[in-house]
């Protein structure tokens, strides 16, 4: 079976999912949503997408790298938000909030950089786990 016409829509379907990511994410500080159901929703795109093309493996085999540096930045931007109110007399993961207004997401606060870090994390463990289903060990 040569599924022509779903191939054809998947770059469409997963165009859908990653606005919908986007849009998730931003409004994940202020409303329900966030970084972790923002990151599911681009990873759906992201395997939409890798099933569009004739090879789907060959992107996952070219993402485990940057998959490893997004846990990194992730991370890093978890502790920012964890240690950075302790340098002005805060307590861990308070938040702290700017006037600058951002279009979708509202005023831009440390709740959105903490989103941030969910959204690298999640975003590249499920990249792993997608390396490994279908890129297999044998191309590390």
């Amino acid at each position: 079976m040569n599924p022509v016409l779903l191939r054809a829509l998947m770059p469409f379907i997963s165009g859908f999912f990653w606005m919908l990511s986007f849009f998730l994410f931003l409004r994940g500080h202020n409303e329900p949503g966030g970084g972790f159901i923002g990151a599911l929703c681009f990873c759906l795109g992201l395997l939409a997408f890798s099933f569009s093309r004739k090879q789907p493996t060959e992107l996952f085999i070219r993402a485990r790298p940057y998959a490893r540096l997004g846990v990194l930045g992730g991370l890093s931007l978890f502790l920012l938000t964890l240690g950075l109110p302790l340098l002005f007399s805060g307590e861990p993961l308070q938040a702290f909030w700017s006037n600058l207004q951002l279009p979708v997401a509202g005023k831009l606060s440390s709740v959105l950089l903490f989103d941030t870090g969910v959204y690298l994390i999640v975003i590249s463990a499920i990249v792993f786990i997608f390396c490994e289903v279908f890129a297999g060990e044998e191309h590390d």
